[in-house]
């Protein structure tokens, strides 16, 4: 990928070949044409395999969440910054500065597309919106972060990455939003993985006497306790 940073038409070409997404046959829409052409190149050049293309999920998803889409942001980004991972990885980089690397604007294509050769009813944007950035940083880039550091022995990576948690607003769906209501500290993202933690580990398997949480709850722990003054006292 780094060797065709500098081409937006091959990293582009690149991300969507590999996905399997270039693989029909549309001569009418140029665009994915010139794709085509420069991946069957760069396919050859490198003896590159591409996914199965049924691998990709399109039930139930909002048109700003196709795979398509998403593909085309994600390609903007590594053409418009080829440095990313150093840049997130570099302990002296500020949250805001990495949240505007991803307001990056797809090529003008998918600006009447969600599909390849499917035009849609009227203009959209295409740049990533706040949330969906932040989910990016909660789900893929803090852990990937805090692999990266606990692999390199680097404990300010590490520590980093959980301060990133921490600067990122709680993240509302409809597991969070149950134990949020139900009284559970809500004050940051660190928080919400907390509970999307409890509720995938013990929660889901009734484990309740295995986990602190529900020992509280179920009344095994005295009104005193460590854990029940922790939870009522917890500052934002």
């Amino acid at each position: 990928m780094q060797k065709h940073t500098a081409s937006q038409l091959q990293t582009y070409a690149l991300i969507f070949g590999q996905a399997g997404l270039l693989q029909e046959s549309l001569p009418d829409d140029s665009y994915y044409t010139q794709l085509q052409q420069e991946y069957a190149y760069l396919k050859q050049k490198y003896q590159l395999t591409p996914v199965n293309p049924a691998c990709w999920n399109l039930l139930r998803l909002r048109p700003q969440n196709f795979p398509c889409l998403r593909l085309a942001q994600f390609s903007e980004l590594f053409f418009s910054h080829p440095s990313i991972i150093q840049d997130i990885m570099n302990n002296n980089t500020h949250l805001d500065y990495l949240r505007t690397l991803f307001y990056c604007n797809p090529h003008p294509y998918w600006e009447m597309h969600f599909h390849f050769g499917k035009l849609s009813p009227q203009k959209h944007t295409v740049a990533m919106g706040r949330k969906t950035v932040n989910l990016l940083f909660i789900n893929a880039i803090i852990p990937i972060m805090h692999a990266y550091s606990h692999f390199w022995g680097d404990e300010f990576l590490q520590a980093r990455a959980m301060n990133l948690y921490e600067s990122i607003p709680f993240e509302e769906n409809h597991i969070t939003k149950c134990y949020r209501e139900a009284g559970f500290p809500a004050y940051n993202a660190l928080f919400s993985q907390a509970i999307l933690e409890l509720q995938q580990y013990y929660c889901t398997h009734r484990r309740c006497a295995e986990c602190g949480a529900g020992c509280w709850i179920l009344g095994k722990y005295k009104k005193n306790s460590t854990f029940a003054t922790d939870l009522n006292t917890l500052d934002p």
